[in-house]
């Protein structure tokens, strides 16, 4: 995972050196999210913005993602938040100072020059090995919460999908369980005509005595294929139901 930072100063520039992109890219290990590059490119700044010991500043940090830029204003227990508690205090101490931060949120690949420039950088650093400097590696050591919420749902996606592959695996025909009351001739037939059996066989099946008297669905228990009035039971539709 790699985070680039870029920015164009202000009052400490020149006239010249406006048109001059200026930044540094960092390794963040395999352990980070997207969403953990998107805050650590926020907290560099902020934290070499807090490091100027300034007064009366005004700061300007342009960010792509509008979800980093949300993550900042809480410290909440949710994923980034050790990063978005270290902006916190780097942001307290420079407006302590009098200065102003501004997040000032720029579209992603819509051809903004500057944007397209750290884009070019966090791909770098991506492939590089540069950790940065003593004081933001305690950050980058340890292991994102975000990092671990999408190692633990694709463990247990993997994990239901092997469960699903066993189970139906060369299964065609119904298999019934080892247990007494299951009819070892219904082994080769498929699972639909096999159910439809055991529900007919314990008289759990939509037929009249069931309808009446367990779903309520019905005031009487005739057959209404003979209409003869005879119960609809299991005996009659085997053995006298003419239909």
């Amino acid at each position: 995972m790699g985070q680039g930072l870029w920015k164009q100063g202000h009052t400490i520039l020149s006239e010249a050196q406006y048109d001059q992109w200026t930044g540094e890219g960092y390794h963040l290990g395999t352990n980070k999210e997207v969403f953990d590059a998107e805050l650590y490119a926020i907290y560099r700044p902020v934290m070499r913005f807090g490091k100027r010991r300034e007064h009366d500043q005004e700061y300007t940090i342009f960010v792509d993602s509008q979800a980093a830029i949300k993550r900042c204003l809480t410290d909440h227990q949710v994923p980034g938040q050790e990063v978005a508690r270290a902006i916190i205090q780097w942001s307290e101490s420079i407006a302590n100072r009098g200065n102003k931060l501004r997040l000032q949120w720029v579209p992603g690949h819509a051809e903004i020059e500057g944007n397209e420039v750290a884009d070019r950088m966090a791909k770098a650093a991506a492939a590089g090995e540069c950790h940065g400097d003593s004081e933001s590696r305690r950050l980058l050591s340890r292991t994102s919460m975000a990092y671990l919420k999408r190692q633990a749902t694709e463990a247990k996606s993997r994990g239901t999908k092997e469960r699903i592959e066993e189970r139906t695996k060369q299964r065609r025909s119904y298999i019934p369980p080892r247990i007494p009351g299951f009819r070892k001739e219904l082994k080769n037939k498929g699972k639909a005509v096999a159910s439809r059996y055991y529900q007919f066989l314990t008289g759990h099946t939509l037929i009249a005595p069931f309808l009446k008297d367990k779903l309520k669905k019905t005031d009487s228990d005739q057959c209404w294929w003979c209409e003869t009035g005879k119960r609809q039971t299991r005996d009659h539709l085997s053995k006298e139901c003419g239909r």
